[in-house]
């Protein structure tokens, strides 16, 4: 990530800011945070979470936990305040309909769509002015046992891809469709109600394309636009709220 384009703007509020535009995809911007151990980083962040974040950090066990969630939402705050162009103090978060994630200037909805995702050392922003957005992002690990979960989560021929993949791949494979799943639920705020055996990626994707496009029986009047994206240790896959093109693939079987 060192070559990425640091974020315009913060620099000036931070001496060595830990994220970088990673990406711009169908006029969102995506955000690469780095979550790696850093004390001074993770000074630094706690400096700009307001009292309840900081309660809430300390919640959560010390070291790794801690640390990620700090740098993540010290990221996601000062990337939000240079957008809206809004001090730290004004800005809040809150959730709206199915859970999802809305933020605030004094109390005002602002005028955009974010998500967030961190797996590892690796943490993703997704910000849209004008559409919904989910993103999710695993760290490849060769010693998960997806093989554990896979029947009760992926489509036959979603486990047939998974399977037909060389054994040093086979986790990459996974991950490729988990993080498709997870972006596509996170849009649409379905969460926990959404039966992930039943959200069936694009089979051009799993065969190996970087985009693709699904609608869902709940939203006939929206599809999803699916990208993926990885770097060195990780995947990950961005959903995009859009205008149903003429052929779509359908997201449920």
């Amino acid at each position: 990530m060192s070559s990425a384009e640091t974020v315009p703007g913060m620099a000036t509020l931070i001496a060595d800011p830990w994220w970088s535009r990673f990406t711009h995809i169908d006029d969102v911007d995506v955000i690469h945070v780095d979550l790696s151990p850093n004390a001074a980083r993770e000074s630094q962040a706690l400096w700009f979470l307001n009292e309840w974040e900081r309660e809430r950090w300390t919640r959560y066990y010390p070291g790794a936990p801690r640390r990620r969630f700090a740098l993540s939402r010290a990221a996601l705050r000062t990337v939000l305040c240079e957008t809206l162009s809004c001090d730290n103090d004004e800005l809040e978060f809150g959730w709206v309909e199915r859970g999802k994630p809305r933020a605030y200037v004094d109390g005002i909805p602002a005028p955009l769509h974010f998500n967030v995702s961190h797996s590892g050392d690796n943490g993703m922003l997704a910000i849209s002015r004008d559409h919904q957005v989910g993103i999710d992002i695993e760290e490849i690990s060769q010693v998960f046992r997806f093989d554990a979960i896979i029947e009760s989560t992926f489509s036959p021929d979603e486990q047939a891809t998974v399977s037909a993949a060389e054994k040093d791949h086979a986790a990459r494979a996974f991950f490729e469709i988990w993080t498709l799943k997870e972006a596509i639920i996170k849009a649409t705020g379905v969460g926990l109600s959404a039966n992930l055996q039943c959200i069936a990626t694009p089979p051009a994707m799993c065969g190996g394309a970087v985009t693709g496009q699904v609608r869902l029986p709940e939203f006939p009047d929206v599809c999803w636009r699916l990208h993926k994206f990885s770097g060195n240790d990780f995947v990950g896959a961005l959903a995009v709220e859009s205008v149903p093109s003429p052929v779509v693939e359908d997201a449920f079987e």
